[in-house]
Order: C-alpha cells, then structure tokens, then sequence
C-alpha cells in the first residue's frame, strides 16, 4: 500500500483501491457479508493510510479487475501478490499472473511481508 500512496503523491495521480471477491469465495460463504467487510476495511484503511491530500476511493468487485482498469482508463495497477507456489498455485491459479498476462496497462506487483 505504501508504494501505491507514494506513486498517487508523486504523480498528483487517484488511488482506486480495489478488493476483490473471488468467485471460490462468492460461493463458500455469504456474498453481502463479504461485500459489507469489505468496505468496513476499505474505508479504514483510506483513513489510516491515504494521505489528505490524495484523491482516494475504493471499488469492491468480483472477478472483474482487467474490465475496472479498462473501464477507468488506468495508467497502472499495483497488486499485491501472495506468492503461492507448488500445489496451492496450481488448484487456485494465480490471479496476479493472469493480470500481468492481460493487462492493457503497466502492472506492479508487491511481494506481501511474510508473517513470522
């Protein structure tokens, strides 16, 4: 997030914070609570990290990043990456590498800090 919050300053540019709802998700469990923890998180996360003077808002979609970067006619979208290798890459798939694969715009991807 700190990458994403620093490119917007440098660049006078709007951060569109996206959270994704995976379709395995959609199905596993109740599609409004996820939507409405969503955005309980996305709108904290705005206040404890999105400086004042950066315009900042947030979408919550379904499988639908590509067609949101298209629709927004973005410049360049920062994902983080959970980094899933062996069996867990191959059941799951891995979302940033589609992204990266079909992207119209530059894509960046930021390794998550490992948890001890």
């Amino acid at each position: 997030m700190d990458a994403a919050v620093e490119l917007a300053e440098k660049f006078s540019a709007e951060l569109i914070l996206v959270h994704v709802i995976t379709l395995a998700s959609q199905r596993t469990t109740n599609m409004q609570r996820r939507q409405a923890n969503a955005h309980e998180a996305m709108t904290r996360l705005i206040r404890e990290v999105a400086p004042s003077q950066i315009k900042c808002r947030f979408q919550v979609i379904g499988d639908m990043l590509l067609g949101l970067a298209e629709e927004e006619a973005a410049d360049l979208i920062v994902l983080a990456s959970h980094g899933q290798s062996g069996w867990g890459r191959i059941f799951f798939g891995s979302m940033a590498e589609s992204v990266v694969r079909l992207s119209v715009c530059a894509v960046l991807t930021v390794k998550r800090p490992t948890q001890i």
